[in-house]
């Protein structure tokens, strides 16, 4: 699953090139921040290991961003385009009754920050209504799983590369405010896990889905 979403991300990050080349008013070119927070859904899919098919209550995802709104793609001015730098914190924690399917757990979150240099992309329907998608490639310093941390598990890698996906609607509250609400999906690479009672060791993917509403500042 991991290997098309990234495939999808670089493919919307090679169109940067060709946006640079293009010749636009300094205008056009806005600097931005943002502030989201989003209702989770979070998945840590294990196949044939501890926990594989535990559920995860509904959690919450915050994210902050500062971004450079570098003008229209086309003419026509119906396309645009913005580089963004992000700050994402998420978490979440195993439901009280799937717990006990990690032999040895008793601690149930999930806590995770992230990284992201976002290309985000604008279909502008009026001048007050657009529609945006986009992706991001990044880094997590810290991606904790408390169950699989604990008793005979070691969680060895803790951080990782990150990535994502994000789309929705943006609506323009008047002056340089806006309103989003959108849809985001975002992953890591599999983390690491060490059983020390017959040393061996398993991967958990780790990826999670998320409705997200987001207000905008143009600086």
């Amino acid at each position: 699953m991991r290997t098309p979403l990234l495939s999808a991300v670089s493919a919307i990050l090679l169109l940067a090139p060709g946006a640079f080349a293009q010749q636009r008013n300094e205008e056009d070119h806005k600097w931005y921040t943002q502030y989201g927070v989003g209702w989770l859904i979070y998945q840590t899919p294990v196949d044939n290991n501890p926990g594989g098919d535990v559920d995860w209550n509904t959690g919450f995802e915050t994210a902050a961003a500062v971004g450079y709104d570098m003008g229209p793609l086309t003419d026509s001015g119906k396309w645009s385009w913005a580089l963004e730098g992000e700050f994402y914190y998420s978490q979440t924690d195993i439901d009280s009754n799937d717990v006990t399917k990690v032999p040895g757990a008793s601690d149930r979150k999930q806590k995770g920050i992230a990284w992201l240099g976002n290309l985000i992309i604008d279909y502008n329907f009026t001048e007050q209504t657009s529609w945006y998608f986009g992706g991001g490639l990044g880094w997590s310093p810290r991606t904790k799983l408390e169950p699989w941390d604990q008793g005979i598990y070691d969680q060895k890698d803790t951080s990782a590369l990150a990535y994502q996906f994000k789309t929705g609607l943006r609506y323009n509250l008047g002056g340089r405010y806006d309103f989003m609400l959108g849809y985001r999906f975002y992953a890591t690479e599999d983390l690491k896990i060490d059983n020390q009672a017959d040393n061996s060791s398993f991967d958990i993917e780790n990826y999670q889905q998320s409705i997200e509403a987001t207000v905008r500042f143009g600086l």
